[in-house]
């Protein structure tokens, strides 16, 4: 036998071994949470920039598209004005000068005609 208590056997080296390979873990898992818990911090402000920043370009954006839905409105609504004018300046013209407007009508579909017969 052994008389000796400070000599490792076996099952003590293997029990001492597991300890410290525990105690080992337990540290890193407690750097690797400070130091994920130190990032998250690092990182929140820029995050927040960032959010923040998006939500006024998305704020632009919708703003400028608005902003050009209402003018091409608007022009819609100028270019059908100005079609229903000029169809009705056309009707009377021909009602005034059916004979002219016969004859530019003529004159017009000759040209048309050449220009896409190539």
């Amino acid at each position: 036998m052994n008389a000796n208590p400070d000599e490792s056997t076996p099952d003590r080296t293997a029990h001492d071994g597991g300890a410290s390979v525990q105690a080992s873990s337990e540290r890193l898992r407690h750097a690797a949470h400070e130091r994920i818990d130190t990032v998250a911090e690092a990182v929140h402000p820029v995050v927040d920039r960032l959010t923040d920043a998006a939500h006024d370009t998305v704020e632009r954006m919708t703003g400028a598209a608005s902003g050009a839905a209402e003018r091409m409105s608007v022009k819609s609504d100028e270019l059908r004005l100005m079609q229903g004018r000029l169809a009705e300046d056309c009707r009377t013209y021909v009602r005034a000068h059916p004979l002219k407007a016969l004859g530019y009508a003529a004159a017009a579909g000759f040209v048309l005609t050449r220009l896409l017969r190539g």
